[in-house]
């Protein structure tokens, strides 16, 4: 089943400022953002947004600002990214910047030393474009839509603007590292031909929807609004109609599924199955199975992930919503990683003394700071030394010391939502919530408690 576009196709072209043999590589990423991004915000950030209603938007509005995002980005990239900065920003986002060799511009030079100001000195070329984009497209962008469209003035210190601006500026550097190389590396090759075949299948699915309101047969017409059905009941439907053998079979993948049930209803507010997407499979294996198996018994983990695969293979053959090619790339490594970070987590929080550390770290005027913390380095097992990155403000941590058994299943990118303190001049863990697989890092926009 296709879902409705934000932004179409001949929209796009139309308001392009640009004939359609004109348009490259880099205009047809920058398309595809616009829609990725309107998904991203129609189905979790203004899903969890009810009680901000000053910035919640409707269907139309979120297009609008996609649009004014897309428009202002690819004016950046082609700035700062693809003239004369050699920085090169937007590819291989993992290596670091050597600003010791860079023989830029003297602006970017400035740039550079200004975010070397309060970054690592071995700066990630990510850290460089997100501070960028923050400041010369998302903020800029969202005070302008608001101003023009919605009569507020918003200003960078507003809670509600920067809640948004953090979730829009993660949303499009994730996509970045996913679909970045299959078009920025050559940004300004023709993209007529990819434009066309667009076109050409938005077409037919107009075409296709005329059709369907004319000449339904029965068939077609009850599985049309079966997807308007209630998603639990659609997960029932599943379990009736796999006809399993053995009772405690049923039981059991319902009992799996079930937890899908709650993720979708409590957590991506998914009520009806024509609102699920790719993205709420990928944040229940990666995100909330984490936070679910706190403290739960992690080998059950790979049933529940052979039960959900089996669920969307069936939604494949049954409804048309062909979820597993984006499945598939997750779920082979996912499978893997989650029961390996819960199991760490577990046994981190096994052996953790929460009063203990409360009374080691008790010093008043002792600095703490917790975050989400990415894991750049380990030492070896016997030094039990991390060097971290707090995924929001950057900020580097080098040498933080891990008093725990877990150290041992840690590995480089795992995300830990932790509070450090900082003893002797010296950072420690002091507390450890939750350890993420680094897949997990687009959902990572919740409030630390």
């Amino acid at each position: 089943m296709n879902m409705k576009s934000f932004i179409s196709v001949r929209e796009f072209v139309e308001s392009w400022e640009k004939e359609l043999y004109e348009l490259t590589n880099l205009d047809f990423f920058i398309y595809q953002m616009m829609n990725t991004l309107g998904r991203q915000l129609q189905n979790h950030f203004f899903k969890r947004q009810n009680d901000n209603l000053n910035i919640s938007l409707d269907f139309d509005e979120i297009g609008t600002l996609c649009f004014n995002l897309g428009d202002s980005f690819e004016y950046f990239l082609e700035e700062n990214c693809f003239h004369d900065c050699q920085l090169n920003c937007p590819l291989d986002l993992e290596k670091t910047v050597n600003f010791e060799e860079f023989t830029g511009d003297d602006p970017t030079r400035k740039r550079l030393m200004v975010l070397r100001s309060f970054l690592s000195p071995e700066m990630v070329k990510e850290q460089c474009l997100r501070v960028e984009l923050m400041n010369s497209v998302v903020l800029d962008s969202l005070m302008q839509f608001f101003s023009e469209e919605k009569d507020l003035e918003l200003h960078e210190d507003n809670l509600g603007l920067i809640d948004l601006a953090d979730f829009i500026e993660e949303s499009i550097v994730s996509f970045i590292r996913h679909e970045g190389r299959n078009f920025l590396e050559k940004p300004f090759d023709p993209a007529i031909n990819l434009f066309e075949d667009l076109i050409e299948k938005e077409s037919l699915s107009e075409g296709s929807q005329w059709e369907d309101e004319t000449d339904w047969d029965m068939e077609e017409t009850d599985d049309f609004w079966m997807v308007e059905k209630d998603v639990n009941d659609i997960i029932d439907q599943f379990i009736e109609e796999r006809g399993y053998s053995a009772p405690r079979e049923a039981e059991k993948t319902l009992l799996h599924l079930n937890l899908l049930k709650e993720f979708l209803r409590e957590k991506a507010g998914v009520v009806s199955l024509n609102m699920l997407e790719e993205s709420h499979l990928l944040e229940f294996m990666a995100y909330w199975l984490v936070r679910k198996f706190a403290l739960e018994n992690e080998n059950k983990l790979p049933d529940v992930f052979t039960s959900l695969a089996q669920f969307v293979n069936w939604l494949s053959g049954k409804y048309h919503l062909d979820f597993k090619k984006s499945f598939l790339s997750h779920y082979e490594k996912v499978k893997i990683e989650v029961p390996r970070v819960v199991r760490t987590l577990n046994l981190h929080l096994k052996e953790y003394n929460l009063f203990e550390a409360l009374l080691s770290g008790s010093d008043p005027d002792a600095e703490i700071w917790s975050g989400y913390f990415e894991i750049t380095n380990i030492s070896s097992p016997s030094q039990n030394f991390l060097d971290l990155s707090d995924i929001r403000s950057f900020r580097s941590f080098e040498g933080v010391f891990l008093k725990s058994a877990a150290f041992s299943g840690l590995r480089k990118a795992d995300i830990l939502q932790a509070t450090l303190v900082k003893k002797n001049d010296c950072w420690e863990v002091q507390e450890i919530e939750y350890i993420y697989p680094r897949v997990a890092k687009l959902f990572l926009h919740e409030p630390l408690a």
